[in-house]
């Protein structure tokens, strides 16, 4: 069940995982990519005390098209700071074979400095590496 839904996305919490997916219902229009950034940003706020390893799963398999430039670069910069200070620490993607979809998602995850992204062709490899922990070489 999506705890936020709009035209192009919808949002919901897998408790089992646990992170929130961020998932794209087909062509994305600015307003709607903004208005769920802004969602997600509160739901973890919410779910963070819940889940203290909360992290973030973008489902984009039925994304269609890109989503702009000064929308990805307005997310890079407003909304995933508020995430990485409140804990994020990593963000998956289930990726779409469109061309613009990938070049879009490559375009945000180059402006994305401290908070790690991984690319994955299934939900089930995305959340086994979200659930991982890591672990850092001593020196």
């Amino acid at each position: 069940m999506f705890l936020f839904e709009n035209e192009s996305i919808g949002i919901y919490l897998s408790s089992e995982n646990p992170c929130i997916v961020w998932m794209a219902k087909g062509f994305i229009l600015g307003a709607d990519f903004r208005e769920g950034e802004e969602v997600f940003l509160t739901l973890y706020r919410r779910y963070r005390s819940e889940y203290p390893h909360l992290e973030r799963l973008n489902d984009l398999r039925l994304m269609e098209g890109g989503i702009s430039p000064e929308d990805t670069d307005w997310s890079a910069k407003v909304i995933m700071p508020q995430l990485a200070a409140l804990g994020l620490s990593k963000e998956a993607f289930v990726m779409s074979e469109d061309f613009f979809t990938l070049l879009s998602v490559e375009n945000y995850q180059e402006s994305l400095s401290s908070i790690k992204t991984a690319f994955f062709k299934s939900e089930e490899e995305a959340f086994a590496w979200l659930s991982s922990v890591d672990i850092s070489p001593t020196d």
